[in-house]
C-alpha cells in the first residue's frame, strides 16, 4: 500500500498568517430559489450564514480567509459545493436551484474561476458516467469503483497541468490541496475493503501529519476520518471475534471510533468538529442512552463544544427514565472412556443430540461453566439430548476427584490422551473450556460452541434441532392459515395500498403469481409542499417485473431491490422463503427467553437475517425483524428494522394483513386485495 496522507507536511510550509479580506456575492436563481433564506460557507474551521434577499434573491459578505482554501457552500438541502478560494480575492457567483435538494454553481470570470476549473473537469467526467454528482451521495455511487476515480483524478490533473502560470502563483497551495483530495478519495471509496492492519497504516501517518484546520473542506476528508475510524471499530470488535447487534449495543463500536479519533487525529480543532457533530447526532437518535459513550465525547471536547451541550446534556439526563443442515458434515469418530472403564465412541450415541464440554480439574474458567451446564441439563431433563463432560486431564484420580466435588451427573468421559486425543487434536482443542454440539446423525453443528453461560445463544442452537419435527407442523400450520393452497393452485394475488411517511404518501400496486411472478408499481402522490425539495422526477411513476430469475423496471436500485422482491409479500414472507427461494427456516434464540403466546422463527437471506414471530393460537405473523449487515464504514455489526403486522383479511381464501408498520415511521394501509387466476401479460411494462 503506498504511503498516505505525507502531503500534510507539505501543508504545513506555509503556516496561518493574518486573514485577508474577501467579497462574495451572488445570485439564487431557478424554480426552488424562493426557498433559500441563507447560503453557508464553511472555511478555516467556522461556519458563516450569508443572508439571501427576499425579493431579490441576492446576497453579499465578506470572508476573512487566513490562507487559500477550499470553501464549503450550502444552499437549502443540497449536497455541498466545493470552490477554492484566495485570500483578498473577490468573486461573484451565481446558483441555480431547480428544486431545494440540488445546486449548481457558476463563478463569474476571474481567478477564483480559473482555479475551479480543475474540480469542476473532474465532476464532469463524474456526470458523463452517470454519477448524479448534485446528489448527496454522489460519492457514494463510487465506491469500489477505482477506475472511474482515476479517469476522473487524471482528467482534472490534465486541467491542473494545464492552468496559467499567473494563477497557479497565486494560489501556490492549490496543488498540494487537489492532490491531497485525489489521495482522500481514492482511500474513502476502498474504506469497506480495508483489512484492521491497513487501516492501522492509514491512522498511523494521520497522526505523524501536520494538520491544519483546513483540512475540514478538503473534499471527503471529512467523510474519510468518519469512516475509517468507524472501520477501524469494526474490524477491531472482529479482530475480537465479537459479534455485535447495533442497536442493542451499538456505542461499543462508536466508542472504539471515538477513541481512535483522539488517538491519531493531531488536530484537537478537527476532533472538535467531528464530536460536535457526533454528540449532535447522538443526542438526536438516542437522547442519553448511551451516556459513557457522550461523556467521553464531552471530555475530550474543546470549551466551545462542551458549553454548547453540557446545560442541555444536564437537563436530559436529569429527564432520563430507567431504563444451514445441508452443510453440516460427519463428525470425526472418538473413544473416550466413563468412570468405571467404558469405551464410549460417537456411533454408541447416535440418534440423539450430543452435547459436549470438554474441561479439567485444574481449569478454574471451566468450573466457571459447570453450573451453567447444570442448569442447560435440567432444561433438557428427558429430552433427545446427552450431555457430556470430557476431562483432559493427565491424572485420572485429578479427574474422578474433581468430578466428585463439582457433583457432575451428566456422562462423565475422560481422555487418557489428554491434548493429544486424535479428536481433540482434529477440532484443535488447544484451550479449554471448550464446547461442541453434534446432531443426532453424528453431524457437527458447532465445534464451538458459544459457552453455556450465554444461554439464550446454545438454547437456540440446541432447539433449532431438538424440536426440527414442531418445526415442520408449525410451518404446515402458518401456510394453511395464510391459505397458500389458494395460490399454489393457479391463483394469483393483487393488491392495491398506499404507504405514508413523512407527509409523502405513495400509492402501491403488487401483483404476484407463483412461483415468482412478481409485478411492483408505485407512484408518489403530488405535494405541493415537497415539490420543490424533492422536485418532479421524485413523483413519477416507477415499476419493477421480476419473471422467474429476470427482473427489469424503471426502479432506480433495481438489481438491489429485485433480489429482495419476497419481502414485499407481506404476510407471506415464509411461504415465498421456504417454498420459492428453498431457504431453510430454523427457531430464533428468542425461543428460549420468549413468555408471550409467540413462536420465534428465523431465515438468512445472504449477508442479512430475518425472525419472524407467528402468534400460537392463529399461526399469522403478527412481527418480522429484518437484521441486515452494516459496511466496516458504518461500524460493523447488525442493525434491525422492525416490522409489525396487523388487521388481517381473508380475501377469497387468503389471508392478508390490511394494516403493517414499519419501525413506527413508515405505514402500509391495503385499499383492495384479489385472489384470481392473472393474465400473465401483467407481467411486464405498466
Amino acid at each position: 500500500m503506498s504511503r498516505l496522507f505525507t502531503l500534510f507536511i507539505l501543508l504545513a510550509i506555509s503556516s496561518m498568517g493574518m486573514a485577508q479580506k474577501s467579497n462574495v456575492s451572488g445570485k439564487i436563481t431557478g424554480f426552488a430559489s424562493p426557498g433559500v433564506p441563507e447560503i453557508q460557507i464553511f472555511y478555516d474551521g467556522k461556519n458563516q450564514k450569508i443572508p439571501v434577499d427576499k425579493e431579490q434573491h441576492t446576497f453579499k459578505a465578506e470572508l476573512e480567509l487566513k490562507e487559500s482554501q477550499f470553501l464549503e457552500i450550502k444552499s437549502g438541502g443540497s449536497a455541498v459545493n466545493f470552490l477554492y478560494a484566495l485570500p483578498g480575492e473577490n468573486f461573484e457567483l451565481t446558483i441555480d436551484k431547480p428544486i431545494l435538494n440540488e445546486a449548481v454553481i457558476k463563478i463569474a470570470e476571474g481567478n477564483t474561476q480559473k482555479l475551479n476549473l480543475v474540480m469542476q473537469k473532474f465532476f464532469s467526467v463524474l456526470e458523463e458516467n452517470g454519477i448524479n454528482t448534485k446528489s448527496k451521495s454522489w460519492s457514494q455511487d463510487l465506491y469500489n469503483r477505482p477506475a472511474l476515480v482515476s479517469k476522473a483524478l487524471s482528467s482534472a490533473q490534465t486541467e491542473l497541468l494545464a492552468m496559467e502560470k499567473s494563477v497557479s502563483e497565486k494560489a501556490p497551495l492549490f496543488k498540494t490541496d487537489f492532490n491531497l483530495f485525489a489521495e482522500t478519495l481514492k482511500k474513502f471509496i476502498a474504506v469497506d475493503n480495508y483489512s484492521l492492519k491497513e487501516i492501522e497504516a492509514i491512522l498511523d501517518e494521520i497522526s505523524r501529519s501536520e494538520m491544519k484546520i483546513t483540512v475540514l473542506t478538503i473534499p471527503l476528508y471529512r467523510d474519510l476520518l468518519v469512516d475509517i475510524t468507524n472501520a477501524y471499530a469494526a474490524r477491531k470488535l472482529e479482530n475480537y471475534d465479537l459479534v455485535m447487534e447495533y442497536q442493542k449495543n451499538g456505542y461499543i463500536a462508536l466508542n472504539i471510533a471515538a477513541e481512535a479519533c483522539v488517538k491519531f487525529i493531531p488536530n484537537k480543532g478537527v476532533i472538535n468538529y467531528l464530536f460536535f457533530d457526533k454528540i449532535t447526532r447522538e443526542m438526536a437518535v438516542n437522547n442519553v442512552k448511551h451516556q459513557k459513550y457522550l461523556d467521553y465525547l464531552l471530555a475530550n471536547s474543546g470549551k466551545t463544544v462542551t458549553d454548547n451541550f453540557i446545560k442541555r446534556y444536564e437537563t436530559m439526563k436529569a429527564n432520563a427514565t430507567s431504563g444451514k443442515i445441508s452443510d453440516r458434515v460427519v463428525a470425526k469418530d472418538f473413544e473416550f472412556q466413563d468412570i468405571s472403564g467404558k469405551k464410549y465412541h460417537l456411533s454408541d450415541l447416535k440418534g440423539k443430540l450430543l452435547l459436549l464440554d470438554f474441561w479439567a480439574s485444574w481449569c478454574a474458567p471451566c468450573k466457571v461453566q459447570i453450573p451453567y451446564m447444570k442448569e442447560l441439563e435440567k432444561i433438557y431433563a428427558g429430552k433427545n439430548i446427552v450431555v457430556a463432560s470430557i476431562s483432559l486431564d493427565v491424572s485420572k484420580e485429578a479427574w474422578l476427584k474433581s468430578a466428585k466435588e463439582e457433583d457432575l451427573h451428566n456422562l462423565i468421559l475422560h481422555s487418557e490422551k489428554n491434548f493429544k486425543d486424535p479428536f481433540v487434536v482434529a477440532y484443535g482443542i488447544n484451550a479449554i473450556p471448550r464446547f461442541m454440539l453434534i446432531d443426532a446423525e453424528g453431524k457437527i453443528i458447532s465445534d464451538n460452541l458459544p459457552k453455556p453461560q450465554n444461554k439464550k445463544e446454545v438454547m437456540a442452537l440446541i432447539d433449532a434441532d431438538l424440536y426440527k419435527a414442531d418445526l415442520v407442523q408449525i410451518l404446515t400450520k402458518h401456510f394453511e392459515a395464510v391459505g397458500v393452497d389458494k395460490l399454489l393452485n393457479g391463483n394469483g394475488l393483487l393488491i392495491k395500498s398506499q404507504q405514508s411517511l413523512m407527509g409523502i404518501e405513495i400509492d402501491i400496486e403488487t401483483a404476484y403469481s407463483y412461483p415468482k411472478n412478481f409485478r411492483y408499481v408505485y407512484q408518489p402522490k403530488e405535494n405541493k409542499a415537497l415539490f420543490a425539495a424533492l422536485g418532479e422526477d421524485f413523483f413519477k411513476k416507477r415499476y419493477m417485473v421480476v419473471k422467474k430469475d429476470t427482473a427489469f423496471g424503471s426502479i432506480k436500485d433495481l438489481d438491489r431491490v429485485s433480489k429482495i422482491w419476497s419481502g414485499k409479500l407481506q404476510g407471506l414472507d415464509i411461504f415465498i422463503a421456504s417454498k420459492v427461494e428453498n431457504l431453510s427456516l430454523d427457531f430464533a434464540e428468542e425461543n428460549s427467553t420468549n413468555t408471550d403466546n409467540q413462536i420465534v422463527l428465523k431465515v438468512k437471506y445472504g449477508n442479512r437475517t430475518e425472525k419472524y414471530f407467528l402468534d400460537k393460537s392463529d399461526f399469522l405473523i403478527k412481527k418480522m425483524v429484518q437484521i441486515g449487515n452494516l459496511e466496516p464504514r458504518m461500524g460493523g455489526g447488525f442493525v434491525e428494522a422492525d416490522t409489525k403486522y396487523g388487521d388481517y383479511k381473508k380475501v377469497n381464501g387468503v389471508m392478508i394483513p390490511h394494516s403493517i408498520v414499519y419501525n413506527n415511521i413508515i405505514n402500509f394501509k391495503v385499499l383492495e386485495a384479489e385472489v384470481k387466476p392473472l393474465d400473465k401479460s401483467i407481467f411486464s411494462a405498466p
